[in-house]
């Protein structure tokens, strides 16, 4: 399955030859050999759809790989912005399929609290909150997370503010 040959058909034959023996044949047609027409992601409210397929490693017109379908769904699902990755294909005609991918989006909001009492700065505290479902609306889904904290004491004070961007391949931010 990984050059092509999705729709090979595989005939065990067996032939008894003697009382505790068989002649066993395998006859392997192979069909044509299946190249992807179209990826289609589905599922992503939150998450751009260049973040899903910057992680993709098959491509439309490639000849059709198990092993690309699912080093994909891996390497997606490795995003830890979804809960459930499932791929399909979908046959389109006897050389051609489709892949589709649906992904269910996890809420992956994180919230910070802090406090400590120093010698220099006398009490400190502080707090901070990220969520990626905010950088749907800042960023444009493109996979960075926006985040406002506040921290200060008595004798201290840390300006707000911070911004993680996770692009390696993407578009700038």
């Amino acid at each position: 399955m990984d050059r092509g040959y999705l729709f090979c058909q595989i005939m065990p034959l067996e032939v008894p030859v003697a009382e505790n023996e068989i002649d066993l044949t395998i006859e392997i047609t192979e069909n044509s050999i299946v190249s992807i027409d179209q990826i289609n992601i589905n599922g992503n409210t939150k998450t751009n759809e260049n973040v899903i397929r910057r992680e993709l490693r098959m491509f439309p017109g490639d000849i059709f790989s198990r092993d690309a379908l699912m080093r994909s769904q891996n390497e997606i699902y490795m995003l830890n912005y979804f809960a459930n990755v499932t791929p399909d294909v979908v046959p389109v005609s006897e050389n051609a399929v489709d892949v589709e991918l649906t992904v269910e989006e996890k809420s992956i909001d994180q919230a910070k609290l802090s406090f400590s009492i120093s010698q220099v700065y006398g009490r400190v505290g502080g707090g901070e909150r990220r969520a990626r479902g905010d950088s749907h609306r800042v960023c444009g889904g493109a996979g960075a997370a926006p985040g406002v904290g506040v921290a200060g004491g008595e004798q201290l004070a840390i300006p707000p503010g911070r911004f993680t961007a996770t692009l390696a391949d993407g578009p700038p931010v």
